[in-house]
């Protein structure tokens, strides 16, 4: 980490300090820093119906998971997903601080969070959610910032 010569600021150095504490990353013979691929590995169980082959991610909460979506209870809940950090949220969350980790959902976030999981806008300091593209290809803007020819690619007639 001695090359940081390309960094302009000092806040620059604090952004990527930051990033490289929430990721793992090794260096590679060329001195260039590259995240490593996620090495945790979830325990590989499969649905307890007979000739399922899908992994199982469902169950009752804090227990083991049993089922696969198709074949799981009402009553049964993701527990291998990660939860909103809401106290008693089942739901999956997608919501955080920019450069910061998802902690909660839509519903229980606070303000001056945006979205983490979905892809943002690439036009510099947007941060909604880009659906805007080429038709074929995935959305690189959000419905401001995108260009003429354009089009909603979420959107299904």
């Amino acid at each position: 980490m001695d090359n940081l010569n390309f960094l302009d600021s000092n806040e620059d150095i604090t952004e990527l300090l930051y990033y490289i504490e929430s990721v793992s990353f090794i260096e590679n013979t060329n001195n260039l820093i590259i995240p490593k691929k996620n090495t945790v590995t979830k325990t590989s169980l499969k649905c307890l119906i007979t000739n399922c082959e899908k992994m199982s991610r469902y169950g009752f909460i804090q227990n083991k998971p049993l089922y696969c979506r198709l074949h799981k209870d009402i009553r049964m809940h993701n527990v291998l997903s990660r939860k909103c950090e809401y106290d008693k949220c089942m739901i999956q969350p997608s919501f955080g601080y920019l450069y910061g980790k998802i902690q909660y959902c839509k519903k229980h976030s606070k303000p001056n969070m945006i979205n983490l999981k979905s892809k943002l806008c690439i036009e510099y300091n947007c941060n909604s959610r880009s659906v805007y593209g080429y038709i074929y290809h995935k959305p690189l803007f959000c419905k401001q910032h995108s260009l003429n020819n354009m089009i909603n690619v979420y959107y299904k007639k």
